[in-house]
């Protein structure tokens, strides 16, 4: 990441550049797509220890070689506790329904999020990766592959490929 100067003699502003600002933004950007508000990347999450997040999965962000690992950010973990336990229930089942996608195990995935969907309907996550299965399902008749082929790879949301077939 570097900066860059922009402007003229009278007014200049500095801009932080390079792949990791970009990155950043497309995250960022993940967050309407997921009904989110806050999104980090496995890295940043690792460096808040004392923060309450939840994995969302792996992500192949647009215009991007490599794949991103993503969190939601909560809050404080002793607030979470004491002020909205919930989150901790949302956030065994969202794992256990994760586990299944991650596994490749489409129909069980959906399912968990199913149930996840009764409790708690409002969840932007579960929403996302109930149309995103549903619509996987319907286009490949059960058997889809999502991302890369065989279960060896990570099952890898590309993000670029599916924001026109959820909207």
């Amino acid at each position: 990441m570097g900066t860059i100067n922009v402007g003229s003699v009278e007014h200049y502003e500095y801009r932080a550049v390079g792949d990791t600002v970009n990155t950043a933004t497309r995250i960022e950007g993940l967050n309407k797509l997921l009904g989110t508000r806050i999104l980090v990347s496995a890295l940043v999450v690792d460096g808040l220890p004392d923060f309450f997040s939840r994995e969302l999965g792996t992500f192949l962000l647009k215009g991007k070689a490599l794949t991103v690992t993503v969190f939601e950010l909560i809050g404080y973990s002793d607030e979470i506790d004491r002020a909205q336990p919930h989150w901790r229930h949302l956030s065994v089942a969202f794992s256990k329904a994760l586990a299944y996608f991650k596994d490749h195990q489409w129909q069980r995935a959906l399912d968990g999020f199913m149930l996840i969907n009764k409790d708690y309907p409002e969840d932007g996550p579960t929403r996302f990766y109930i149309s995103y299965l549903k619509n996987q399902l319907s286009l490949t008749s059960g058997s889809f592959s999502c991302g890369l082929h065989g279960k060896e790879h990570a099952a890898i949301i590309d993000v670029g490929k599916i924001t026109t077939l959820l909207h």
